[in-house]
């Protein structure tokens, strides 16, 4: 379990409830978002500053990306099979990651949009007939694309849902 608190630091708890006292995640910025890694013991923090933090559980070591993002990380998710990380922040940049369990992160590529990204989400099953309002752009699914890259769908401020099917390219 982690908790980002109002005095700049994440903390970490075990599933009963005790803290991880050897575990410091900190910098001079509040921590916005928190994502777990679906299947491994790694962590993402989103900060105000637009650091990208990851810690690994594993190693309890912490890798920073301090270039990517300029203004404060608005939205992290992994993918369901944890091979993919998308950070967004408040001025309109999304940037997509190869990740593995070790939390090592590789950047795929970015987008660029307006205003900032608050919400994204990762399609999982683009067989079945959509179900839901935001599925709806199931039809613009390339036939060319294989069903195995990991799409997403990212919006925010601007009102408009956007389409991601970034493959490693």
């Amino acid at each position: 379990i982690s908790i980002a608190t109002n005095n700049n630091q994440v903390c970490l708890f075990q599933d009963e409830g005790d803290r991880l006292e050897d575990v410091q995640i900190t910098r001079q910025k509040v921590a916005r978002f928190l994502a777990w890694h679906p299947s491994a013991p790694v962590l993402a923090v989103g900060w105000e500053d637009g650091c990208l933090t990851i810690w690994n559980g594993l190693d309890k070591m912490t890798r920073d990306d301090t270039t990517t993002h300029r203004t404060s990380i608005s939205a992290l998710c992994f993918s369901p099979d944890g091979t993919r990380l998308v950070s967004a922040d408040e001025s309109g940049v999304v940037s997509v990651w190869r990740t593995d369990a070790r939390g090592r992160l590789n950047p795929l590529c970015s987008y660029r949009k307006t205003g900032a990204i608050t919400h994204i989400v990762f399609c999982t099953n683009m067989t079945d007939k959509p179900h839901t309002a935001a599925a709806t752009v199931a039809p613009v699914i390339p036939a060319t694309t294989p069903l195995d890259t990991p799409y997403f769908l990212f919006g925010g401020d601007s009102g408009k849902i956007c389409f991601a099917d970034r493959s490693e390219e």
